[in-house]
């Protein structure tokens, strides 16, 4: 379906009300992710990302044009204008109380057909009935590329990891790599790999646990986008970096299930 801004954001408000058509992919206090179908001729499915914002304070955030569908929209724009791959943006629309401010806010973006994450790609790793050796070689390097070409542009995205990514497979050991999430992108001014370094740990912590080479493989595609970039150092950094992330994550899953397990203790003894 082919729609002008105006169209889309008239079309996008319906959501707001009507959501029966919608499958839920995820969901939390303050945003939902959906999986809408659209009924025009063309049966394009949509990805719908809803804020909500019950606090006054991130009302006025949104109406700031810091975070939110409106965000999402003119940040999704400024990457393709800079050749970063994302699903075709199809706009947003903003749902408001009484008094002008924002309750809820919404971004929609065309469904990308026959891709998948990098995460659920990343649990298959091992196993080379799904995908060879090589495949899983040649995809990592793209990974290195397509983030390279990211802080090349001196483009950082907070939140980079493999959930964020999506991978379409075009024949064997062919693959392109499209970015999902704009929430938390910032542009730099200068070349800082400290910096950069989060999005890389975690990228490599989570591809690390299925493959022991996958930070080898991305270190190799990203040095070729990063001039004078040495290979082996960065892999070196990377790898420690990574190992370091996933012990803290193990460390934040160990205090979350000593917390519920001594809140359960504390409302049993309560009980008594």
């Amino acid at each position: 379906m082919t729609m002008g801004f105006e169209e889309n954001r008239i079309f996008l408000k319906r959501f707001f009300l009507d959501q029966q058509d919608c499958s839920v992919i995820r969901k939390d206090s303050y945003k939902k992710l959906l999986r809408a179908h659209d009924q025009g001729d063309d049966s394009q499915d949509l990805f719908i990302k809803i804020y909500r914002y019950p606090h006054l304070f991130r009302s006025r955030v949104v109406d700031w044009k810091l975070v939110g569908g409106s965000h999402e929209y003119r940040m999704c724009l400024k990457l393709n204008s800079l050749g970063i791959a994302t699903p075709e943006p199809m706009g947003f629309a903003i749902d408001r109380n009484v008094i002008g401010y924002p309750r809820q806010s919404l971004y929609a973006s065309k469904w990308l057909n026959n891709s998948r994450t990098l995460d659920d790609m990343a649990r298959n790793m091992r196993d080379q009935r799904l995908i060879s050796k090589g495949s899983w070689q040649a995809i990592l390097y793209e990974l290195g590329r397509f983030v390279g070409s990211l802080h090349h542009q001196l483009i950082n995205p907070k939140d980079l990891n493999t959930k964020n990514l999506l991978v379409r497979m075009h024949g064997e050991g062919s693959v392109r790599f499209f970015l999902v999430d704009y929430e938390r992108i910032t542009f730099l001014r200068n070349y800082d790999l400290s910096r950069f370094m989060n999005a890389l740990s975690q990228l490599g912590a989570g591809l690390i646990p299925g493959r022991e080479d996958a930070v080898e493989w991305m270190c190799r595609g990203y040095v070729t986008m990063v001039p004078g970039m040495e290979k082996d150092d960065l892999i070196q950094q990377v790898t420690q970096a990574s190992r370091d992330k996933i012990r803290q994550w193990r460390q934040e899953m160990d205090g979350l299930f000593t917390r519920i397990g001594d809140e359960m203790h504390r409302r049993k003894d309560h009980e008594r």
